[in-house]
């Protein structure tokens, strides 16, 4: 192979992928695609033939002294189940209806993706600038309905039934621009600016015959960072660094 491809990930979530350029001079394009399907032709996933999708695809455009690439993933999930629960107050047992094999009561359903896009381009043999934008979504929702019995002291009081409901989801924007450069043969300076913005929501609610509650959390939040160091060679065994960082945070 003339190009190879790498993904990365540094200690604060970021990842992309890594060209590797093999033959000098290179240009051309790179691609890889692929979609692994599950599927459920019995009836048992309660009328969701489709199981789980999981996708993949990168490709890389390479020419001169530009490289271009993208990235991205997607995986979405159904999921159809039987449950059942026991709770027990002392004396007082609160059952559901035992679990029906053929008639799932609960279910779970998740979607979520992302994709990286970005580009590398050579001023110099010693000077390189590049810039990466990702997005990243999820979103999942479960419910799970119960038929319920209350007894006392294995005396049966009535009957009810009980809900629970989840929903959630999140959205997450990136950009990274990243320069490197030696600007002699004693002299170097590196830096890169990152931003990200976040946002997602959380509802989940509960009844159980004639009693209910509810709770819904949204939240969002701004990150911002930027890196700069120099460093200078006085000879083979002696370097000074000196290094700028600042971080900015704000989430509600």
């Amino acid at each position: 192979r003339r190009t190879g491809m790498l993904s990365s990930m540094s200690d604060d979530g970021y990842s992309a992928v890594i060209n590797i350029i093999l033959k000098k001079n290179f240009s051309g394009i790179d691609a890889f695609a692929s979609n692994i399907s599950f599927f459920d032709w019995g009836g048992s996933n309660g009328g969701d033939a489709l199981v789980q999708d999981i996708a993949n695809m990168n490709i890389t455009y390479t020419y001169r002294k530009l490289n271009l690439y993208a990235a991205g993933n997607y995986y979405t999930g159904n999921f159809n189940v039987p449950t059942e629960y026991l709770k027990q107050y002392g004396d007082r047992t609160i059952r559901s209806s035992a679990m029906d094999l053929d008639h799932p009561n609960a279910s779970s359903k998740s979607n979520n993706g992302k994709i990286n896009v970005g580009a590398d381009y050579s001023l110099s043999s010693n000077h390189l600038i590049s810039a990466d934008f990702r997005y990243s979504g999820n979103a999942d929702k479960n419910n799970a309905k119960n038929d319920i019995i209350n007894s006392l002291n294995d005396v049966v009081l009535d009957s009810g039934f009980s809900l629970a409901r989840s929903r959630s989801y999140s959205d997450q924007y990136q950009g990274t621009i990243t320069y490197k450069g030696k600007l002699n043969e004693r002299n170097s300076l590196d830096a890169d600016f990152r931003y990200s913005h976040s946002k997602g929501k959380n509802n989940n609610f509960f009844q159980q015959d004639l009693y209910s509650s509810e709770n819904s959390i949204a939240q969002q939040g701004d990150f911002a960072r930027f890196n700069l160091n120099y460093n200078f060679q006085f000879n083979p065994k002696l370097n000074l660094d000196l290094g700028y960082g600042n971080v900015y945070n704000s989430n509600t």
